[in-house]
């Protein structure tokens, strides 16, 4: 992913979408060119930070000297979250972004794989999920599903349909594929037609989770939304049954090699351009999960574009995101570990510093 900064606007454009299936559309801002030399920018310049925490001093040097501010908000139960922040010379050329993955990434230390990305239709077609496949070890693992106990993200009628098609004589493998991409369709569907409430319950341990109840608690947590975007918290409230103003919306479909496992997910993305003010950025993108095959019950991501100054822009990501490995009894333990990993993650996403390239 790459931040073009030209022709007296900012634009920031995907060619690859982040986990869990993050893909900016277009971003643009107008303004003026900028006098070349050293940024310079008041206390006043950083107020779009004010409603997350206090900003310093060194807040400000961090941001002044084009290196990324990374915090880590606070957080409880199962959640975690990260803010990263970084200033963008309008002028400067086009910086690279890496779109790497700040969630599910965290959680260990095995092999990572490269994302593989697509985008659902209007209305969905299996076709839209021709790239996309069951690993053998999922299908592996699947076999041995049942209520309560299983090692992927699925309701009890999923396991079974999958699991049906598993016990077809001659097993093909296509069926399985097919059952899965099928699977997905009709969650993208309920989605898309009756919002989180219509998403089914995760049964894959004892206690079912329920996506729309994890997504609710991660944007109670998020007061920012409601005290200064309520249209956008309203929306992902009452999604599909609450207007876009105009916004831009899609599906994505990801999958990407976490702890040497495939994570399979669907993300909902909007952006809207509100009104901007000190508080309020000129373009939103909101990522919402969908579906997570593992490891994460539910994210919350905002990239936001705040344009203070005629000089510079600030790319600030924030994201919320529950995972089911902060459970147990070393949860404590893992989520300083997760928080750092996740904080390192999110330095090296915003790298925005100019590649020099006009």
């Amino acid at each position: 992913m790459a931040i073009a900064l030209c022709n007296g606007e900012i634009a920031v454009s995907a060619s690859r979408i982040r986990m869990i299936g993050l893909s900016l559309a277009l971003l643009s801002v107008p303004g003026a060119s900028p006098a070349p030399g050293h940024m310079s920018a008041g206390p006043s310049d950083f107020a779009f930070l004010d409603p997350w925490f206090t900003v310093g001093p060194q807040d400000r040097d961090t941001l002044a000297q084009r290196a990324v501010l990374v915090r880590a908000l606070p957080a409880s139960d199962r959640q975690v979250s990260i803010l990263a922040a970084c200033a963008v010379d309008r002028a400067a050329g086009e910086p690279e972004v890496d779109a790497g993955i700040i969630g599910a990434s965290a959680i260990g230390t095995g092999k990572h794989g490269e994302l593989m990305t697509g985008r659902f239709s209007e209305p969905a077609r299996l076709d839209d999920l021709s790239r996309l496949t069951l690993d053998q070890g999922d299908i592996d693992r699947l076999r041995s599903c049942r209520r309560g106990e299983c090692a992927l993200n699925l309701s009890d009628r999923e396991m079974a349909d999958l699991q049906l098609a598993l016990a077809q004589p001659p097993v093909a493998p296509s069926a399985v594929q097919d059952a899965f991409r099928r699977m997905l369709l009709g969650r993208v569907a309920g989605y898309r037609s009756g919002g989180v409430a219509a998403l089914p319950e995760y049964h894959d341990r004892r206690d079912p989770v329920q996506p729309a109840a994890v997504l609710s608690a991660i944007r109670r947590q998020i007061p920012y939304l409601n005290a200064h975007l309520p249209a956008v918290a309203e929306y992902l409230d009452r999604y599909p049954f609450a207007g876009t103003a105009g916004a831009s919306t899609s599906l994505h479909w990801s999958r990407l090699m976490v702890n040497s496992k495939p994570v399979v997910a669907i993300n909902h993305l909007t952006t809207f351009r509100p009104e901007p003010s000190a508080h309020v950025p000129a373009v939103l993108t909101v990522s919402q999960t969908v579906y997570a095959s593992r490891y994460l019950n539910g994210e919350l991501t905002l990239w936001m574009l705040f344009a203070p100054g005629a000089a510079v822009s600030y790319v600030v990501y924030v994201t919320r995101l529950e995972l089911d490995t902060l459970g147990d009894t070393f949860g404590g333990l893992k989520r300083s570990v997760i928080e750092s990993r996740m904080k390192d993650a999110a330095a090296r996403l915003l790298n925005c510093q100019s590649s020099g390239r006009n």
